[in-house]
């Protein structure tokens, strides 16, 4: 049961530094997205070291993280919503880190599995627990644009796995590649261990939550009966389907169809996801907050509508334009249009859940996201180039990526929805439809 404490005393009892608990998030969210894109990086070198196939590799950098992932989810979550969030994020960062440098050390193909494992183990803990404790550091008027800082930190794990990785990788193998981007953040859950706070739940809002953690049926029914949640959740996941089953195959368009080299494609894409889906990130925080406060809280919900739709003409100039240029200068732009999503969309999971729910209410998210998202998208796009090679060629990767354009007009109308669940002209997103 939620009930009102004195501002000044709630705040008092907060003694992190807000400049430094902001960089140490988005440091920790850049070891978080470079050690799950050094994998790609490394791939070749690795199998011709350790005489693998394929099917193998897809397994480590696909299904067997994805599995520990989502399913170690829920229950990390949960303990997060019980316990102490800032011991579960330092713990999770160091488990990952260290088991990434360890990926460096494999001398066989099943060490590499079990270290695959324990980075997916240690991630799966880390972003809900971290979430809900943002949520609670920074008013709901400002979250977008926190959450947004924090992705960005993503974008240059990205940056930082491409470039960096693939020097590190070229001139020194990718043993040190791994041990590189893994032992940074051992530093960084040290840090956070010491400089970071545990906050009390809901002293943002001016509130105090005594009450039990609900089970993760409550929370699951919660999120079926709260529609601005579900259909919140239901176009992350469409959005997530276009842009990571694009960024997984945008190497070998370009390669198949432009006919660019290996090493060419990899700094062309790591700045344009790098640089620009980070622009993008903290545009879409920094404007949702803004028009939120100007107008009213459904504004969450336009911006990322209205963007990502903008992005879908945007999508097809990228894959169906003749000239590389063309092509790599609208995949700049689209990084920036289709970005927008994020810090809204995780504000808005932690504002539309009660204080005990928010981890578990995110890991849901995560959990479609990834699996379904991250899962389908890649392997919708392959399915469809595969189709259509006896026709087209080389040409068919072009053609199911114009295809995969669907997930982003799916997300703009889900976003869209969301926003006409939330009363017009309202501040307080709980006035949301339910049923």
């Amino acid at each position: 049961m939620s009930t009102n404490v004195s501002h000044s005393t709630a705040y008092a009892a907060r003694s992190t530094n807000l400049t430094l608990f902001l960089v140490l998030v988005f440091a920790t969210n850049v070891v978080n997205i470079g050690d799950r894109f050094i994998f790609s990086i490394v791939l070749e070198p690795l199998k011709a070291e350790l005489g693998v196939s394929d099917t193998a590799l897809g397994l480590l950098s696909g299904l067997a993280f994805s599995i520990f992932y989502t399913t170690l989810g829920f229950p990390l979550a949960m303990l997060a919503d019980r316990g102490n969030r800032r011991n579960l994020v330092a713990l999770s960062v160091g488990v990952w880190s260290t088991c990434t440098a360890l990926c460096g050390a494999a001398q066989g193909y099943w060490q590499l599995l079990i270290a695959r494992i324990g980075v997916a183990s240690g991630e799966a803990g880390f972003t809900p627990a971290l979430n809900s404790m943002m949520a609670d550091y920074f008013p709901k008027n400002k979250r977008a644009r926190v959450m947004a800082i924090y992705g960005v930190g993503g974008s240059v794990g990205i940056l930082i796995a491409n470039i960096l990785g693939g020097y590190i990788t070229e001139h020194f193998g990718w043993r040190w590649a791994f041990a590189a981007i893994g032992m940074p953040g051992v530093l960084i859950a040290i840090l956070f261990l010491i400089f970071v706070r545990e906050p009390a739940r809901g002293i943002s809002e001016n509130l105090t939550d005594s009450a039990p953690a609900p089970s993760l049926i409550a929370v699951l029914r919660h999120v079926r009966k709260t529609r601005a949640l579900l259909l919140l959740i239901a176009g992350a996941t469409a959005w997530m389907f276009s842009s990571f089953g694009a960024l997984n195959w945008l190497a070998a368009f370009y390669i198949r169809v432009h006919g660019l080299g290996i090493a060419e494609v990899g700094v062309w894409l790591g700045l344009i996801v790098g640089v620009f889906s980070g622009i993008g990130i903290l545009l879409g925080g920094y404007l949702a907050d803004y028009c939120s406060q100007r107008f009213d809280i459904r504004w969450q919900f336009y911006v990322p509508s209205i963007s990502v739709l903008i992005g879908v003409p945007m999508a097809l100039v990228v894959y169906l334009a003749p000239d590389t240029l063309t092509s790599l200068l609208f995949a700049s732009a689209l990084s920036i249009f289709t970005a927008t999503w994020q810090g809204p969309t995780l504000a808005m999971i932690q504002t539309l859940s009660p204080l005990r729910m928010r981890a578990t209410t995110a890991a849901c998210l995560f959990f479609s996201t990834n699996l379904i998202g991250f899962g389908l998208g890649p392997s919708f796009i392959g399915l469809i180039s595969d189709l259509a090679e006896p026709k087209l060629a080389a040409e068919s990767i072009r053609f199911a990526l114009a295809w995969s354009t669907i997930g982003f007009a799916a997300a703009s109308i889900l976003y869209y929805l969301a926003a006409r669940c939330v009363l017009s002209g309202t501040s307080n997103p709980t006035n949301s439809e339910t049923g």
